[in-house]
């Protein structure tokens, strides 16, 4: 049996360092908050069009803001996700911020989604959305969302800088 040096060693503890710092610093690694979670199944549900998998998802009192500015009650939106409203749409999601107030746990994704349906067929739409957590019965619902339209900026006029404030 040939006997290590100790160069052989120090080049397989510097493989497994670095191993692991890929591990801890690939984003999925990253553990799932249980809102994230719930989100995700919520998301998932909505783009299948499963108002009973929704369901135990929302908080009764859940309410929802669409990007045009109605107030949809959870069973409004329940309603919405009927399989008969059925429309096929790709969705890409990016966690933009996940944090708490006051231990209310409040997650931000940017929503890309693409339309398959043959009437609208690629078109796009990109929405910030925004969801409050709480935990009830053992598990994580959302009890707050809401949705606004993003316009990416290279679709805005550059913005000048208006100078310090002279009230």
């Amino acid at each position: 049996m040939r006997r290590q040096n100790k160069s052989d060693r120090s080049g397989v503890k510097t493989l497994v360092a670095l191993a692991f710092l890929c591990a801890i610093l690939s984003p999925t690694a990253a553990l799932s908050s249980p809102l994230s979670e719930s989100v995700d199944r919520l998301l998932a549900a909505e783009n299948a069009f499963q108002p009973d998998a929704m369901a135990p998802l929302l908080c009764a009192d859940y309410h929802e803001i669409s990007p045009v500015g109605d107030i949809d009650t959870r069973a409004q939106v329940l309603s919405f996700y009927a399989p008969s409203n059925r429309s096929a749409v790709n969705l890409e999601k990016t966690v933009l911020s996940e944090t708490s107030v006051g231990g209310v746990p409040i997650l931000t994704e940017r929503l890309h989604y693409t339309l398959l349906d043959p009437a609208h067929a690629g078109r796009e739409t990109t929405l910030i959305g925004t969801w409050v957590g709480k935990p009830e019965k053992n598990r994580m619902t959302v009890c707050h969302a809401q949705f606004t339209i993003f316009h990416p900026s290279q679709h805005r006029p550059s913005e000048k800088p208006t100078g310090s404030d002279k009230n």
